[in-house]
């Protein structure tokens, strides 16, 4: 997404304000280690490489299956 819609230097500012890297730069402040959190980023995105690797390796569902657990009903049906 080129973001063209966007007024220029808007999204610079809102990623200044990025939750993670605010709550990193406060554990830094409250005497976490660095390396800490580092170990701890690592550890994270192997997790999430490895979900995306076992997500890329599974088969499709099977399209009796495939909007199931979609919706909060269980199906695609729309209720009031």
């Amino acid at each position: 997404d080129p973001a063209k819609y966007r007024p220029e230097g808007e999204l610079d500012k809102w990623l200044e304000r990025d939750p993670l890297k605010i709550y990193r730069e406060r554990l830094l402040k409250l005497g976490f280690v660095e390396g800490t959190l580092k170990d701890m980023e690592e550890q994270a995105m192997r997790k999430v490489d490895e979900a995306t690797a076992t997500a890329k390796a599974s088969p499709p569902p099977s399209l009796d299956l495939i909007e199931k657990n979609v919706w909060a009903n269980g199906g695609s049906a729309w209720r009031n």
